[in-house]
């Protein structure tokens, strides 16, 4: 029985020292590069008007290693749409962090209305949805609505508040809507046809993606 026991612990011990040895010098602690943007993540400019990047910081294991970040992407101010910076770190091991900022550039003249606020929505011909839509204003004129399908999958359906179309838009001193950039499970989406009635703040659109559409209507409650 000694025997047997001697046995066991010359064995462990034997499979510890290889462990050991198997994994000297793999293991070592690496510091993540803390990378943030200084100014907002979403912002607009007028067409014509120089985009100023903002700037950013990055520090890793309490060094300022900004003047490693590269930035990809850049800002045409001379054609309205969305677009979109992205800035990475790569730490001493080789671990990236990135974030990105969305720049809208939109036409020097736009609408002055105040489309803030919460709207009902409905797909036509479907049942409606309460507190369907929230608009938010950024600036320049430039709208972040939450739900461009007027919650039709996020409330009727009940998908759940991930299946939105969430859309960035301005609107032209004609009052029609014009979509900067839309995000949805999807993909995404055309918005068509857009116009917004200011005297019973509406909001009329298409939806449209790959040869399928419907439209909306969002009121404001």
């Amino acid at each position: 029985m000694k025997i047997y026991k001697y046995s066991l612990i010359l064995v462990s011990v034997l499979f510890l020292f290889a462990c050991e040895k198997e994994t000297e010098g793999i293991s070592r602690v690496t510091f993540y590069t803390d990378l943030q943007l200084k100014g907002p993540a979403e912002m607009s400019v007028k067409q014509g008007e120089a985009y100023v990047e903002p700037g950013y910081i990055a520090i890793e294991n309490d060094e300022d290693v900004t003047d490693k970040v590269q930035v990809n992407g850049s800002v045409n101010t001379n054609t309205p749409g969305a677009y979109r910076l992205s800035y990475v770190a790569t730490n001493l091991d080789g671990f990236k962090k990135t974030v990105d900022r969305l720049v809208f550039v939109v036409p020097s003249n736009v609408s002055t209305a105040d489309v803030t606020g919460t709207y009902k929505g409905q797909r036509v011909g479907r049942a409606e949805a309460a507190d369907a839509c929230v608009i938010t204003s950024l600036s320049n004129g430039v709208f972040k609505a939450t739900d461009f399908f007027g919650g039709f999958y996020n409330l009727v359906v009940g998908y759940g508040s991930a299946y939105r179309l969430l859309t960035y838009f301005y609107i032209t001193p004609d009052n029609e809507v014009k979509a900067l950039s839309t995000n949805s499970p999807w993909g995404p989406w055309e918005v068509r046809n857009g116009i917004y009635k200011p005297l019973t703040n509406v909001f009329t659109h298409t939806v449209y993606q790959d040869g399928f559409s419907f439209n909306v209507i969002l009121t404001k409650q």
